[in-house]
């Protein structure tokens, strides 16, 4: 190869490289990285827990849908779903919870629940009862439920990244209005 042809190859690669990101910043890809700072970070609707566990009977109480979102810091999906969460627990302040739980930071946060993989979001309703979706909600979203030996439903949950239009269709679904 000549060095013309070189120097050719290299400003059509620049050139694609500079419409690939203009696209993205157009389509709205990088969005999420600036809405990060966006979550609910003092008081009861903080978005991370303090503690070991989510305060499920506390946050029961006030009669509000609960998400419960166990991840942790260096699981890249869990960094991908991140921005998601955020930027759900900030529009949806004072009408769910929406908690997050590092669970390589709290080991025995999970307790009972059953967290396979990370991220996993847990679904409970506004009565503190799991989340009873759709089996049309259950496959769309990739849901699973969870049953005792009796029928009962004890868990709803995701493992995974949920986007941003699935968890408000999740949220609307448990009865919040947006």
């Amino acid at each position: 190869m000549n060095k013309k042809t070189v120097q050719i190859i290299v400003v059509a690669i620049i050139i694609v490289v500079i419409g690939g990101v203009v696209y993205a910043k157009k389509s709205g890809v990088f969005n999420h990285f600036s809405e990060v700072e966006t979550a609910v970070t003092e008081g009861k609707f903080k978005y991370e827990v303090d503690g070991d566990a989510i305060p499920y009977d506390e946050l029961f109480k006030d009669k509000l849908p609960v998400i419960a979102v166990y991840g942790t810091e260096g699981c890249p999906a869990c960094k991908q779903f991140e921005p998601v969460a955020m930027k759900i627990n900030k529009e949806f302040e004072g009408k769910a919870y929406i908690k997050y739980v590092d669970v390589w930071k709290h080991q025995g946060a999970t307790g009972n629940i059953p967290v396979r993989v990370i991220p996993t979001q847990v679904f409970f309703d506004k009565d503190g009862k799991a989340f009873n979706p759709t089996a049309e909600e259950v496959k769309r979203f990739g849901l699973v439920t969870y049953k005792n030996n009796d029928g009962k439903l004890m868990y709803t949950t995701h493992e995974g990244i949920l986007s941003y239009d699935d968890m408000v269709a999740i949220l609307e679904s448990m009865g919040v209005k947006k």
